[in-house]
């Protein structure tokens, strides 16, 4: 038994642990064995066992794998899941001879008899093994058992082997049965040769798979591609759908913007409302004037859903540019029309603005709605809205909208509108605010409500 440089354990001290082990074993307390044979395990050194050329484990090494594997076969869900992470280390420290810990478990993968949970536990472990004895024994298990969760783990097993099991993958593409959770693993997997198996499934009758094929394929730089994620727009699924504009919108320069903005905006009007909402996303992923366009003549829809309103608000409030900013302030203009829950979107897009350039105008346009939002219903939760994004924003122009609504009866509008304050330029607020109580210009009222705020300022 090799040692790790770094944990000074003598062979002594190996030696008990071990023998706290056996006699942990003896009295079935599976946690205590855990412990020891982590305390163990971390001793090894797996540079020197690496390089032992022996094909067999030594009587020692035995024991730990047995003990290992008596807790995989009696342990409770929690100690087979820490005992997992052992073998995981018992494969590092002896890839000499992995067979001696492959072939237990892949005996107790396909045992029918055993346990499903231990059987589940040896297909994880069998995965993160990656011995290419293993697979053979993962494909069988996927062929004949019954259970969904065992094929599933055994799917996943494989999927952690990387390109040498694409081919094996591939296989399971022609079964019904397990062709989706095949398309799904082959997409875990990050080689150009997953492609041409992927394609073959990208017209499947089930679209889950029609899905799961676009989302992997839209990851790799083949020129079949985009004309698939173009012609699934149409897909009589809304799943394929989704997935088809979300995926199209990472691929800006595969497609001009006019035509990539064009493709997306028909999707706007989608009879699924989650197509839409990604259709909206995707144009606010894209960003162009374009896109903006289109998310701007979706505003006028009839019979918009409210969800999409909502997304579509906040789509144009990430574009941050010019044009998108224009497109909320001549939507901001009509605020006596819109929900509440619409109108609060287009206060948190208003307030999102962070180009030096364009905050000023965001600010005018938030400050230009406070009027209108005393005469909405939920007017308090409007203008404390419209005071916290000021408050982002920072803008000077700000100062004076502020300080009336610091005026305000209501204390909790008041306490957003001196947060806000406080981010623009605290000292020259708060002296205002001073000046304000003492000028008799202002009714009594007012300065009672400021004398109040100034208690309040902290």
């Amino acid at each position: 038994m090799n040692q790790h440089s770094d944990v000074t354990v003598s062979a002594t001290q190996l030696a008990e642990l071990i023998s706290q082990a056996i006699a942990s074993a003896r009295m079935e307390d599976w946690y205590s064995v855990v412990q020891s044979l982590h305390q163990i395990v971390g001793s090894f050194n797996v540079t020197d066992a690496k390089a032992e050329s022996s094909n067999v484990l030594a009587d020692q090494d035995w024991v730990i794998l047995d003990l290992a594997l008596r807790v995989l076969d009696d342990g409770d869900f929690q100690e087979r899941w820490e005992v997992s992470r052992i073998f995981a280390a018992l494969g590092e420290a002896f890839a000499e001879q992995m067979p001696c810990l492959t072939e237990p478990l892949i005996a107790r993968l396909q045992n029918a008899d055993a346990d499903p949970e231990l059987r589940w536990f040896a297909a994880r472990i069998l995965g993160e093994l990656r011995h290419p004895t293993v697979l053979a024994a993962l494909l069988q298990v996927i062929r004949e058992s019954p259970r969904d969760e065992l094929i599933e783990a055994a799917v996943t097993a494989l999927s952690n082997y990387g390109a040498i099991a694409i081919a094996e993958l591939a296989q399971l593409l022609h079964h019904p049965s397990t062709r989706l959770l095949a398309t799904k693993t082959l997409a875990q997997i990050r080689s150009g040769d997953v492609v041409d198996p992927l394609l073959s499934v990208v017209s499947d009758a089930d679209p889950s798979v029609r899905a799961a094929a676009l989302s992997a394929l839209s990851n790799f730089e083949d020129p079949r591609v985009v004309p698939l994620l173009m012609d699934a727009l149409h897909d009589p699924s809304s799943r394929v759908r989704c997935t088809a504009v979300t995926d199209l919108s990472f691929w800006p320069d595969a497609v001009s913007h006019a035509d990539l903005a064009g493709l997306i905006q028909p999707l706007l009007n989608d009879p699924d409302t989650t197509v839409c909402q990604q259709a909206a996303i995707a144009l606010g992923r894209v960003g162009t004037t374009h896109a903006v366009k289109a998310l701007q003549r979706a505003l006028s829809l009839p019979y918009l859903a409210l969800s999409v309103h909502v997304t579509v608000i906040r789509a144009l409030g990430w574009i941050d540019t010019a044009a998108a900013l224009q497109a909320l302030s001549e939507y901001a203009a009509q605020p006596d029309t819109l929900p509440v829950e619409v109108l609060l979107e287009l206060i948190a897009a208003l307030g999102r603005v962070r180009k030096p350039s364009l905050t000023p105008d965001a600010a005018h346009c938030l400050i230009n709605l406070l009027p209108k939002a005393a005469t909405l219903p939920q007017p308090i939760l409007i203008q404390q809205t419209i005071a916290q994004e000021l408050g982002q924003l920072g803008e000077p122009v700000a100062l004076e909208a502020l300080l009336t609504l610091a005026a305000h009866p209501s204390m909790t509008l008041k306490l957003h509108a001196l947060a806000a304050l406080k981010k623009l330029d605290a000292a020259s607020a708060y002296e205002r605010l001073q000046s304000l109580v003492s000028d008799p210009a202002q009714p009594i009222t007012v300065q009672q409500e400021l004398a109040i705020a100034i208690q309040e300022w902290g």
